[in-house]
C-alpha cells in the first residue's frame, strides 16, 4: 500500500499548496527464497519483491525513478569448533539491485560457552560494527552493536547504537534442545 498525502504538510508560507495532493495505491507483490540448513551452516537465497511495478502501478521492463525494483539477497555462514567451550561464526549477505552497487556484509563471531559472544562485521566501502551478546535464558537474548561509518560519511556521521532484545516463546516447550540455535 503506497500513500502520499502533502495536503497535510504545512510550510509556514502561503506561496507552497499542496491542498489538492494526494495519492493512494495498491501494489501488488510476492516473494520468494529458498533457506538451507543444519546445526552447523546455512545457506540462503530470496527474492522479495518479484512483481516490479513503477508507483503509477505500471508493469514494464523499462528503467523509471519511482520503480518499485526487484532485490536479490544471498546468505551464507558457519560454526566452527576452536575447541570445547570457543566457536568460530563467520557468515556474509550479499545485496543486490538495478541501478545501485553490490552490497556485502562481511561479520565474525566468537561464542563463548555457548552463551556469550562478540564479533565484528565489515560492509564493503561503507561502515564497520562491533557486537556481543549473551544468552540470558534459553529464550532471552540481549545484542548490542556500534556501527561506524568507514566512508566518505565518517565526518558526517559519528555512528549509530543499536539494542537488540530477542525471547524465543517456542522455549516454553517441555522437550530438550537437541542443538543450540546459532542461525
Amino acid at each position: 500500500n503506497y500513500q502520499v498525502n502533502l495536503a497535510d504538510l504545512d510550510f509556514g508560507h502561503p506561496d507552497v499548496d499542496y491542498s489538492e495532493n494526494h495519492e493512494q495505491k495498491f501494489l501488488p507483490n510476492a516473494g520468494m527464497g529458498v533457506y538451507l540448513y543444519s546445526n552447523h551452516y546455512y545457506v540462503g537465497l530470496s527474492v522479495p519483491r518479484l512483481i516490479q511495478t513503477d508507483l503509477e502501478g505500471n508493469q514494464n521492463n523499462v528503467s523509471t525513478l519511482d520503480d518499485l525494483e526487484r532485490h536479490y539477497f544471498f546468505m551464507t555462514g558457519l560454526v566452527l569448533n576452536l575447541s570445547n567451550n570457543i566457536k568460530f561464526k563467520p557468515s556474509m549477505i550479499s545485496r543486490m539491485v538495478e541501478g545501485a552497487p553490490l552490497s556485502t556484509d562481511l561479520t565474525a563471531q566468537f561464542i563463548f560457552n555457548e552463551t556469550f559472544w562478540a564479533g565484528a562485521s565489515y560492509r564493503l566501502d561503507q561502515n564497520i560494527a562491533l557486537l556481543s551478546g549473551i544468552q540470558v535464558t534459553p529464550q532471552l537474548i540481549i545484542g548490542y552493536s556500534y556501527d561506524f561509518p568507514a566512508s566518505n560519511l565518517l565526518p558526517f556521521n559519528s555512528g549509530s547504537h543499536e539494542i537488540v532484545i530477542s525471547y524465543d516463546f517456542k522455549g516454553y516447550k517441555k522437550e530438550k534442545l537437541v542443538s543450540p540455535r546459532y542461525f
